[in-house]
């Protein structure tokens, strides 16, 4: 019984591992990040939803931080990006790879052009 058990749990930790999350700030799909086409269209809740382990894939294009941590003084308007332990995000994907060696670095941009102060913040 045990090895059952732990022959499970090594194939549950390699899918997590291995596991790819889809941005792209157009994705017309169902925005739950398995694939291009279904990507998420917010980097922050993508980063959020991923499990450890994963690697999250950025489109080209122009993202805004979502995250609010200004909190007693909204008009600074401080917004960031909240970085999570064990998952890793790689942009300038033209959103067509299905290998992360078929990546030929475009610009994926992190935009404060609101005026917001844009930050990467970790959290665990």
């Amino acid at each position: 019984m045990k090895k059952i058990l732990l022959s499970l749990l090594l194939i549950a930790t390699v899918g997590i591992i291995d596991a790819q999350i889809y941005v792209n700030a157009s994705a017309t799909g169902t925005n739950n990040g398995s694939s291009w086409t279904n990507a998420y269209t917010d980097l922050q809740q993508a980063i959020y939803n991923a499990p450890a382990g994963s690697k999250v894939w950025v489109k080209q294009g122009t993202y805004k931080p979502t995250i609010n941590v200004s909190g007693v003084l909204p008009a600074l308007k401080l917004r960031h990006f909240w970085l999570k332990n064990g998952v890793e995000v790689y942009g300038g994907f033209n959103g067509t790879e299905i290998e992360f060696n078929q990546r030929n670095i475009n610009q994926s941009i992190l935009d404060e052009s609101l005026g917001f102060k844009v930050d990467l913040l970790w959290r665990d």
